[in-house]
């Protein structure tokens, strides 16, 4: 499919995505196509969960699949030295402000930045390998919190799209409250009480529920979409 939309651009085009692949060849020592794609997801997924308290970033971290592949660079490898390759260049540039760390989480490596003087309370940009995954994060402990499990029988033929836990937002957005309400009078001309109404009429409505999932389920031609529900 690629080859046929290349043949399809005008030649300047064809050679400046011919040169990208070959960057992207050399720096990775990787085939785009034959030995990097085939070895990345299918899953993928982006998480946040609630920070200790309203002064610290939220933890987020983007998860996605990696295998070694077949060939004599394992990919998973190759792409978390180039994460690493990229934060170390964020690090040198950075003039001392930025350091360039390492830590083991038992048999994981994490590499992560840190800077007490440019970035906010709880960041610190991470990366890791871990459990067949490559993990980018916002900190080693968003990483320490990632573990795979297996669906329950009744939904192993679904992918799970979303995801909420109805607790943890209610926890997120009380840990914002005064930042909300102060957003919701200014941008929503709201009054203060009428935006602390609407924010807890939010809450109070999360308070009801476990947690929302929502997922996709194909078979034979055609795709169901399921949304769960749980009541506390």
């Amino acid at each position: 499919t690629v080859e046929a939309l290349r043949l399809m651009m005008p030649a300047k085009d064809r050679d400046k995505v011919a040169k990208d692949w070959a960057q992207i060849h050399g720096f990775l020592g990787l085939d785009p196509f034959k030995e990097l794609l085939p070895n990345i997801g299918p899953d993928w997924g982006v998480c946040m969960l609630p920070a200790k308290d309203g002064q610290h970033v939220p933890p987020m971290m983007f998860a996605i699949a990696v295998k070694p592949g077949k060939g004599k660079t394992p990919v998973d490898q190759a792409l978390f030295k180039a994460a690493d390759s990229f934060a170390g260049l964020a690090a040198l540039n950075s003039k001392d402000l930025i350091r360039l760390q390492s830590m083991r989480q038992g048999e994981v490596e994490v590499k992560y930045l840190k800077s007490d003087k440019l970035f906010p309370a709880g960041f610190q940009p991470a990366a890791a390998l871990k459990d067949g995954f490559l993990l980018l994060a916002t900190s080693p402990d968003a990483i320490a919190e990632f573990r795979t499990t297996a669906a329950p029988a009744d939904q192993a033929k679904e992918a799970m799209l979303l995801r909420i836990s109805a607790p943890g937002l209610a926890n997120l957005l009380e840990q914002r409250r005064e930042h909300i309400i102060a957003s919701l009078t200014d941008k929503q001309q709201m009054t203060k009480a009428q935006a602390t109404r609407n924010f807890e009429n939010v809450t109070s409505l999360l308070g009801l529920f476990e947690n929302v999932t929502l997922s996709q389920h194909g078979d034979q031609g055609q795709a169901s979409w399921i949304l769960r529900v749980t009541p506390r």
